[in-house]
């Protein structure tokens, strides 16, 4: 008997519940599909979620007041509709099928006929300086939707300054005249120029870094990497399983070393957790247009090391614990504390400080990192993507060796 006889029978052992082992392989593909469809990008099916839905209320029906809804209609990802009465937008909000209700008084036209050149130039201290309450506009949101609000009213604010200051600038005669002589020289653009500029800026703003799939390359990593650690409870169940049979004591007892029968418990997991790490970036890719980043080749080796990692977790988790109840405290309790602490809950940007630096204390950490340089950055450095797998290695060693001399001692008990 071999160790290759031992990772034969676990792997007969985790196939010979089929529906168990499918259930297990696409549970994160049916997690991140909900997450797709919550996100609104699932096929390329862009959900309303993924624009603003403003909805408009035109009490003066003046040229000024179309101009400003036609402004706001040409926004990229804004979709509005009017409403006659602040009632009807207020309550299309409340339900939820709008995001923020735009309300545009009686007052607006009068307003913005005072205006002048000045108040556009010196905003703060001119008619202007009260924002959109100047203009007798006013913005409706749900309380719990306060950031929406935010950005409502700025981007109604940059579009009432778009759409009002031509038609302000008309009435000064300074201003006009030179229209009129700027008109009249008729420059061809420079298409040098042109290209240039969409040079230098496209390189940090190109179509994909604004891209709904941007969430998905922050969304799959997290999530992978967490449910690799998931095979901490289920490697622990199956030592718990095969001891309580008598199956576990039989293998010892069997001419083996310690390390073969731990290198055959373990590499089955092993395998079942690279390809569910390789099916999670397909499915990213195949459903939801996930970028793999400029450095595509660099994702399976962090793969390989990240489950690395996680079986040795695993591994050391299973010599550990004794019974099933202890599985489910101590699993459990390891993955959704590692998974909080790391960054794999939400973006590792969003962790205070402190625990950016404590998080670098667990595998996960090394993982995201290596992920948000292939996935996010638009120049991955490759040397700290082979350090943060060369950390996961260390990790995994680490976690074996420990739980090598834990089993060997417990054997050596026996």
């Amino acid at each position: 008997m071999t160790a290759g006889c031992i990772v034969g029978k676990d792997l007969r052992l985790l196939m010979k519940d089929r529906r168990a082992f499918a259930i297990l392989l696409a549970m994160p593909l049916v997690f991140i599909a909900v997450l797709g469809f919550s996100t609104g990008r699932m096929l390329g099916w862009q959900a309303e979620n993924a624009t603003l839905r403003l909805v408009v209320v035109d009490q003066t029906a003046e040229d000024a007041a179309r101009d400003l809804v036609a402004a706001l209609g040409e926004r990229s990802g804004v979709e509005v509709i009017t409403a006659e009465r602040p009632e009807a937008a207020c309550a299309a909000v409340d339900d939820g099928d709008r995001v923020a209700a735009v309300v545009i008084g009686s007052a607006f036209a009068r307003r913005v006929e005072r205006l002048g050149l000045a108040d556009f130039l010196d905003a703060e201290r001119g008619q202007l300086a009260d924002g959109l309450a100047s203009l007798d506009i006013s913005i409706y949101v749900r309380p719990t939707r306060a950031m929406a609000g935010a950005l409502t009213e700025q981007l109604v604010y940059a579009a009432a300054l778009r759409a009002l200051l031509p038609r302000v600038a008309e009435g000064d005669p300074l201003v006009r005249a030179y229209l009129n002589a700027r008109a009249a020289e008729e420059t061809p653009p420079d298409p040098d120029g042109a290209r240039a500029s969409s040079s230098t800026f496209g390189e940090y703003a190109g179509s994909d870094v604004d891209d709904a799939g941007l969430v998905y390359r922050l969304i799959v990593p997290g999530y992978t990497v967490m449910f690799a650690f998931f095979l901490i409870n289920i490697m622990a169940r199956s030592f718990v399983s095969e001891r309580r049979d008598g199956t576990l004591l039989r293998l010892r007892a069997a001419p083996l070393r310690a390390w073969q029968i731990v290198v055959g418990k373990t590499v089955p997991f092993l395998m079942l957790s690279c390809v569910q790490g390789i099916l999670l970036f397909l499915f990213g890719k195949v459903l939801f247009g996930m970028s793999w980043g400029p450095v595509p080749w660099m994702l399976l080796p962090v793969i390989v090391c990240t489950s690395l990692a996680a079986t040795g977790l695993g591994l050391l988790t299973a010599v550990v614990v004794r019974t099933e109840a202890q599985v489910s405290a101590y699993a459990n309790l390891l993955v959704i504390t590692l998974a909080g602490i790391s960054g794999c809950l939400m973006p590792r940007e969003w962790l205070p400080a402190v625990l950016r630096k404590l998080s670098l204390a667990t595998p996960h950490a090394w993982a995201l990192i290596a992920y948000d340089q292939i996935l996010v950055d638009t120049r991955p450095d490759v040397g700290r993507i082979l350090a943060c797998c060369t950390a996961l290695v260390a990790f995994s060693a680490l976690f074996f060796l420990c739980g090598w001399h834990r089993f060997r001692s417990a054997s050596t008990r026996c």
